[in-house]
């Protein structure tokens, strides 16, 4: 269990912090913090837009692990620090902030796209060992 379940609507934060001190990023914590906040508020639009478009939780799940390999992974280890760089870059940094508020408003401004009913697959029968009868 997480040891954030008892702050209530202050485990996201709890966790930004964890998520700041763990990548021992070099910004102080009132900054990063604040904008990782700002940042994954405006992807949380784009991400429900997908699994309302799709039907599916699927394509934001596969968003979801790209980002973190594509900013962690490739974006992060390749950026020269040149001074000023870490108050830009990293999930931490004001650009991804301002990306993120970015397209959130994007698809926030897109519900005509969104179907008028949730898609929701049937549920699939359940079959029991032995019998190959449905229940």
């Amino acid at each position: 269990m997480s040891r954030h379940r008892y702050w209530g609507h202050l485990g996201p934060l709890a966790r930004a912090v964890d998520s700041w001190r763990r990548l021992r990023r070099r910004t102080p914590v009132w900054y990063g913090v604040p904008l990782f906040m700002i940042s994954v508020t405006g992807m949380a639009v784009m991400l429900a837009w997908l699994r309302l478009r799709s039907g599916s939780l699927w394509p934001a799940a596969f968003f979801h692990a790209t980002h973190n390999l594509v900013i962690q992974g490739i974006f992060d280890g390749s950026t020269i620090d040149t001074g000023p760089t870490k108050w830009i870059t990293t999930e931490f940094g004001i650009g991804m902030a301002i990306i993120a508020v970015i397209m959130g408003i994007y698809f926030w401004h897109r519900p005509g796209e969104l179907p008028a009913e949730p898609v929701i697959s049937p549920p699939r029968p359940v079959v029991r060992v032995g019998t190959g009868a449905p229940t």
